[in-house]
């Protein structure tokens, strides 16, 4: 036992070692930058307020809140992950009762060595929580006060959790109406009080996100018909899955990985059948999911990566489960024999069957985790850094940045003490609203918004393989490529509302490579 354990604690530090490492050398990106912009920007009060705009649960930002509370700087948001995804593979290694091949493969999967570690965002806590609720599930009625508080975190995390927690909430239920009146009345208040937690973390998911459907402005541009929300159902498994597992190497390779990703999936949950409570968990939980995720948001790597280890938890919450009698079908046909007669045979060993079937899907990641890194690590992940070293070292604070949208949450990341005129939504922002929006229009919003500066750097897109040198009427305004895709142009700032009034003029949705702008 002490061998083991001396070889999982060099496990944990190697694993430690690398994320850090990675998080170190990590650029932030959109989404990263909005969560800390906004927990950076706004009081308690205010990140409620926002989350019908951003669609998802305030923890995360609060967590942020804590860290920015205490003088943290931007440096912080990658440490926070990475503190977090140490703990979690500190659990996985020394609580969970599973053996060692399947915890080194966890650890080495694509969501534990890059998309939900390094890349900081809420999915490292859901990776904490379910590993928590994995340890507690076989105890949880001796600890409900700790577990009811476990669910109602994870309630706050994300919006695609609705199903596991809706699910587990369920079956607390069950738990505490079939235990009533065998248990003693101190352990019922305890059942009660876990089960209020959890009620509560369920509310406040819920009350945030009212009108957020129609609020937000991805889901409510989204036109759904019967045919497009069954389609979007249907291949949602396959695409889920396949962000988790695909390296994005072009070729036959991908798709032979993924289709073994998908059968093997199929074939784990086909042999969880037995356990009926797991087999149930599992089902409700994979359905709200590809809706949430495949029909009304959309497909990340990061969230294909969480489906996976999500089904892995909820396999272990389920390990001590006893297996449960099922009457075999009467089956004809010859070749569905042969088919079943394999299931029967795995049967047989169901839960060695599962973990190596388990095992062998966090392994088929692995390739998908080490391309990412390597991506990362060797070249710009996001311009955002570059530019903003840029505009510190050359931009002075007499100069007002513009943007066509309000996309650059990032960058201003790296600048705390700037904002950005969003041309589209006529307002100074440090992170996206999210909110619908009529396109811009108002030039006397932007000249009151400019009183205070004396030019202007128009930050936009560049085309990599054919940049675009923007001019104006007498060849005063200046380029700069500061990163990745990301060009400066400065004006002065009486010549760029001149050029701007020609602009609304002409089409308000021309793009800075057109004839205004070029």
């Amino acid at each position: 036992m002490k061998k083991q354990a001396v070889v999982k604690l060099f496990i944990l530090v190697a694993y430690s070692a690398l994320i850090f490492i990675l998080v170190i050398n990590h650029e932030y990106w959109f989404d990263e930058g909005q969560a800390w912009n906004i927990a950076r920007d706004n009081d308690v009060a205010e990140i409620f307020a926002m989350m019908k705009y951003e669609g998802h649960p305030p923890l995360w930002h609060l967590i942020l809140k804590v860290f920015i509370y205490f003088g943290c700087s931007w440096r912080a948001l990658g440490l926070v992950s990475w503190g977090i995804m140490t703990l979690t593979a500190g659990i996985i290694l020394f609580c969970l009762p599973i053996k060692l091949y399947l915890q080194v493969a966890l650890l080495l999967s694509s969501g534990m060595l890059y998309t939900n570690s390094v890349i900081s965002r809420v999915y490292c806590v859901i990776y904490l929580l379910l590993a928590v609720i994995a340890l507690l599930y076989p105890c949880r009625k001796k600890h409900p006060v700790l577990f009811g508080l476990t669910v109602a975190l994870l309630a706050n995390t994300h919006i695609c959790m609705c199903g596991m927690v809706g699910i587990i909430g369920i079956f607390m239920l069950v738990d505490f109406c079939g235990d009533i009146k065998s248990v003693s009345l101190k352990q019922n208040v305890f059942n009660v009080l876990g089960l209020a937690i959890a009620g509560v973390g369920v509310v406040m998911l819920v009350l945030p996100l009212l009108g957020s459907f129609g609020a937000n402005c991805f889901t409510s541009s989204k036109q759904f018909t019967f045919k497009s929300v069954a389609t979007s159902f249907f291949v949602s498994f396959q695409y889920i899955t396949e962000s988790g597992i695909s390296p994005n190497i072009s070729g036959i390779l991908n798709i032979i990985l993924s289709l073994i990703a998908q059968l093997v999936l199929i074939t784990a949950i086909i042999l969880l059948r037995k356990k009926r409570r797991t087999f149930i968990v599992l089902l409700f939980f994979m359905v709200f999911y590809m809706v949430l995720i495949g029909v009304i948001w959309y497909t990340l790597p990061s969230r294909g990566s969480l489906f996976l280890y999500t089904i892995v938890m909820i396999y272990v919450m389920g390990s001590a489960e006893e297996t449960a009698g099922f009457s075999e079908l009467k089956i004809s046909s010859k070749a569905l024999r042969s088919i079943v007669s394999v299931f029967k045979h795995l049967d047989d060993k169901t839960d060695k069957s599962v973990f190596l079937i388990f095992t062998a899907l966090m392994l088929l990641s692995v390739p998908s985790g080490i391309k990412y890194a390597v991506e990362d690590i060797s070249g710009e992940f996001d311009p955002s850094k570059a530019t903003a070293e840029f505009i510190r070292n050359n931009v002075s604070e007499k100069t007002l940045l513009v943007s066509r949208g309000d996309d650059y949450s990032a960058l201003l990341t790296y600048l705390p003490e700037r904002s950005i005129y969003s041309l589209t939504n006529e307002r100074l922002y440090s992170y996206c609203s999210h909110e619908t929006m009529p396109s811009g229009g108002d030039i006397g919003t932007f000249i009151k918004a400019a009183e205070d500066f004396d030019e202007v750097w128009l930050i936009g897109s560049v085309d990599e393989n054919n940049p675009t040198i923007i001019y104006s009427n007498n060849n005063s305004m200046k380029f700069y490529k500061t990163g990745l895709n990301i060009g400066i142009y400065k004006f002065a700032k009486e010549e760029f509302i001149d050029l701007y009034k020609v602009y609304l003029m002409i089409n308000q949705e021309m793009t800075y490579d057109s004839a205004i702008f070029s």
